[in-house]
């Protein structure tokens, strides 16, 4: 699975977007004055929105993940920054708000993962 630009994920977005406001529309509609094609439509419109989404969640979870790696290492080298210079308020007052916010992100990401 190659990595989503930008631009990419807007495209989906606003692809996912335009797919499920037809299905709307099409749910809206009697039923006596659906025709053949939209029916046909309405299947396409269909797959294509549950992969789109199914697409966006698999790059979710990817970032998520790569996220919980990145705070993961920059916890260990505040750790490490932290036993070389202990007296530093600064560095002191930034650990422990990155250790806050580590902490409140590990919580959410283990729950989200057990339930993935």
């Amino acid at each position: 699975m190659k990595k989503l630009s930008y631009e990419d994920r807007n495209h989906l977005l606003d692809q996912l977007k335009a797919d499920l406001d037809w299905l709307d529309q099409y749910e809206m509609k009697e039923s006596v004055l659906r025709t053949e094609k939209d029916e046909q439509l309405y299947k396409q419109k269909s797959s294509s929105s549950r992969m789109i989404s199914h697409q966006l969640s698999q790059h979710a979870l990817i970032v998520r993940n790569h996220l919980a790696y990145l705070l993961t290492d920059t916890m260990e080298v505040m750790e490490i920054a932290m036993d070389m210079d202990p007296d530093d308020d600064e560095k002191y007052f930034a650990y422990r708000e990155l250790r806050r916010v580590y902490l409140k992100f590990m919580r959410a990401f283990k729950r989200d993962f057990s339930n993935n």
